[in-house]
């Protein structure tokens, strides 16, 4: 595993480019353990619209595909299932860590369309072997 510290990088050396750096070597890791076969981390996002969201709710089709883009983009896997009672949506989430599902849930939320709960999820055999 490769680690990056500060002393790695000159003073002058653009932010954005770091992080662009740490990113790839994510989608990097991400992609081994897709090789790999290992089983990526379950969450579970309850989402409510807001009042923006539910305003422009005939766009909710490309908004959940663009959920879905993000997801694979970031290594994992959504699945959106609109449901009845508290909540409006549920999405199924496979991220390949917290990190990844947090920045997923972040920018889904700050284009101010949905706030969310985000649940960490246990399959049955991660749970008895824990």
């Amino acid at each position: 595993m490769v680690r990056l510290t500060r002393s790695d990088f000159s003073a002058d050396l653009d932010v954005s480019i770091a992080l662009n750096i740490m990113m790839n070597g994510l989608n990097i890791a991400i992609q081994i353990a897709f090789q790999s076969g290992i089983d990526l981390p379950h969450y579970i996002i309850l989402t409510n619209w807001t009042d923006e969201g539910i305003r422009s709710v005939n766009a909710i089709l490309g908004r959940v595909e663009s959920a879905k883009t993000l997801a694979k983009e970031l290594g994992g896997k959504a699945e959106v299932y609109y449901t009845f009672g508290e909540y409006d949506t549920v999405m199924m989430l496979e991220a390949p860590g917290d990190e990844a599902a947090l920045q997923i849930v972040l920018r889904l939320g700050k284009l101010g369309n949905i706030r969310t709960k985000t649940l960490k999820a246990f399959t049955s055999e991660e749970a008895v072997a824990a």
